[in-house]
């Protein structure tokens, strides 16, 4: 292994305190894997690569002979490798002084990252300070890189990573690798937050994570100068930093409503998006800076600290909602409300509800336990009638592959606000394997934006368009499996005594709950708006449209909520062909939707 250390100095025209100004490079003589981090002082190296070369020994992969020159950190560091503490009996190679040339491949090895380094800088529009501010993930990102890299040794033709560790990285996958400094949307928002809110930001992509799964990604906010851990993003399909007309670079600070195209919002790994704990260079002016900038909170009489909602903070343009609100949360904050508002108002909007406990979800066995067991019973095989040889068919359980995870399922059982007893069954999708039961580009599906919502309501005002909405009953059952998708899944609960004997059930389309039920109905949504003539809009992926005799008809979509905007005879006509191809609830004129009350006046138009 070649080592060498690169350290940077901190320009004189940037005042921010860079941190990590010393680069190391390893790289491994028979794969020419080049391995790059960064650290504070020179000192934290030596124990660093220590630990480096323990692991890689316990992996069987241990490293033999080190070439580096003969500074006195070096000299310092065979001592703390090959002393009591470490033990590693290393032989370490010094080069003699003045001759680069014997530690060649980690003196290329600079030489061919940071070339490349710049390469990606000035194809990212990255100003003077922002090189310098980034300028390791850049480097780190271009080593990565580098790493792919197909090369052969010993006759064998594969990239310098397999060579080095045997097997490609989990983020190495065609669908997840990102040119550096890609613009993408972080989901941000919260469960408290309505449905018609912004729901993320606009943050840099600047590498992956090596501790999380492949689909794992680090994106970086210029506003606040920190990095964020996620799967949940939507690519914008350009970069971050856009090149203005006067030649100068400039990033825009504007919060970007995301459309849910590709991304998966139900995430079993918790910590895919933990803020990393390091606010990367972040100086202490800056910081300051924002903290001023953070609306105080108020201590109320119990001691409790209310804060303003986030989406009415920093609203210079709207100053006279924002004192609205300000005089209504103090008022609440003199009694002590604020708490039993967040409880109730969630009933109180829908209303049909008796009491809290008849918002949540009830399990199959605490239903059957209740006094309403028989209407819950009802409701429970409505739902099975539904399914039953339509969703799946029965195989023996011998038929099964050997080696196939079998899934299970839940009923979810919720009573709604019109007193309706509802019963679905979903499938335990945290148990699918990908790659074997979905592929991880179809675990999302996009919805209709915000934007789109406002637009069709301004232009069925402006020209007095009948607006309607239709529910698509079933909505996941439609969806269809790809032809490599083979799920099996045991008898649901409560139906195991009526089923036939050592029978599974062997799926044949997509139920609530599996990953790629989402995405898979979406593409039935697509067929369709095709099928009654509509076309689907350029700008927003679930927004179609149709022109014809009777002039414009808008539907758009939300998963299985339709709008559909037109004439009355037009909308009735759309209604009509829906319903002889799936069955719909047609809702009549819109006055909700996706949880928002709607009050058209026509008058005031």
């Amino acid at each position: 292994m070649f080592i060498d250390i690169l350290p940077f100095k901190q320009p004189s025209d940037i005042k921010d305190k860079l941190r990590n100004l010393n680069w190391l490079i390893c790289v491994d003589e028979f794969s020419g894997l080049i391995q790059s981090s960064f650290y504070d002082k020179k000192s934290s190296i030596g124990a660093a690569l220590c630990n480096y070369w323990v692991d890689s020994k316990a992996k069987g992969k241990p490293v033999t002979r080190v070439r580096l020159d003969n500074s006195g950190e070096n000299k310092a560091l065979e001592t703390l490798a090959n002393g009591p503490q470490f033990a590693l009996g290393i032989h370490f190679e010094f080069t003699a002084r003045r001759t680069p040339q014997q530690n060649s491949l980690a003196e290329r090895g600079f030489t061919t990252i940071l070339f490349r380094a710049k390469a990606i800088m000035h194809a990212t529009y990255l100003s003077h300070y922002w090189k310098y501010f980034l300028r390791n993930e850049v480097f780190m990102y271009a080593s990565m890189m580098h790493g792919l890299e197909m090369v052969e040794r010993n006759g064998s033709f594969k990239s310098r990573y397999e060579h080095h560790h045997d097997v490609l990285p989990k983020w190495a996958k065609a669908g997840n690798l990102k040119s550096f400094g890609e613009a993408g949307v972080v989901k941000s928002i919260q469960p408290t937050d309505a449905k018609l809110n912004y729901r993320g930001s606009k943050y840099m992509f600047i590498g992956y994570s090596n501790k999380h799964s492949g689909d794992t990604v680090r994106m970086f906010c210029a506003k606040q100068k920190s990095v964020i851990v996620t799967r949940d993003v939507v690519w914008l399909n350009k970069m971050y930093f856009p090149l203005t007309d006067q030649g100068e670079e400039s990033v825009s600070d504007d919060r970007v409503p995301v459309i849910e195209d590709s991304v998966s919002v139900t995430d079993d790994v918790d910590e895919d998006n933990d803020v990393e704990a390091d606010r990367e260079q972040g100086n202490s002016s800056d910081q300051a800076n924002r903290l001023s900038n953070v609306t105080p909170a108020v201590v109320t009489r119990s001691g409790r600290r209310v804060v303003l909602p986030r989406r009415y903070r920093d609203n210079d343009d709207n100053d006279v909602a924002a004192t609205v609100v300000s005089n209504y949360y103090a008022q609440l904050m003199m009694h002590d409300l604020t708490s039993n508002e967040v409880c109730l108002v969630g009933v109180g909007i829908r209303g049909g509800y008796f009491n809290t406990n008849e918002v949540h979800t009830m399990t199959y066995k605490e239903e059957m336990a209740s006094d309403e067991r028989v209407e819950w019973k009802e409701a429970i095989n409505k739902e099975w009638n539904q399914l039953d040889q339509r969703v799946w068919k029965y195989v023996d359980r011998d038929q099964v592959p050997a080696g196939t995870t079998m899934l299970d399922s839940v009923w979810v059982l919720k009573k709604k606000s019109n007193r309706k007893k509802k019963a679905r069954l979903n499938a335990r999708g945290f148990k699918q394997i990908e790659g074997k039961h979905y592929d991880n580009s179809n675990i999302s599906s996009p919805t209709v934006s915000e934007v789109s919502i406002r637009v069709i309501l301004t232009l069925a005002l402006m020209a007095n368009m009948a607006i309607h909405v239709v529910d698509i009953q079933g909505a996941f059952l439609h969806g269809e499996f790809s032809d490599d998708e083979n799920l099996f899944m045991e008898i649901p609960e409560g139906f195991k005594d009526t089923c036939p004997a050592n029978k599974v059930l062997l799926l044949l389309r997509t139920i609530y709950g599996l990953k790629q039920a989402a995405k898979a109905f979406w593409k039935f949504l697509l067929g369709l708006m095709k099928s009654i003539g509509c076309r689907r809009s350029n700008v927003d992926n679930c927004v179609y449209y149709k022109w014809d005799e009777s002039g414009l008809s808008l539907l758009a979509s939300w998963v299985d909520d339709l709008i559909v905007a037109g004439e009355e005879d037009t909308v009735s006509h759309q209604k009509s062909k829906l319903k002889k191809i799936v069955p719909i609830d047609d809702c009549g004129n819109m006055d909700e939707y996706v949880g928002c009350k709607v009050d058209i006046d026509r008058d005031e138009r």
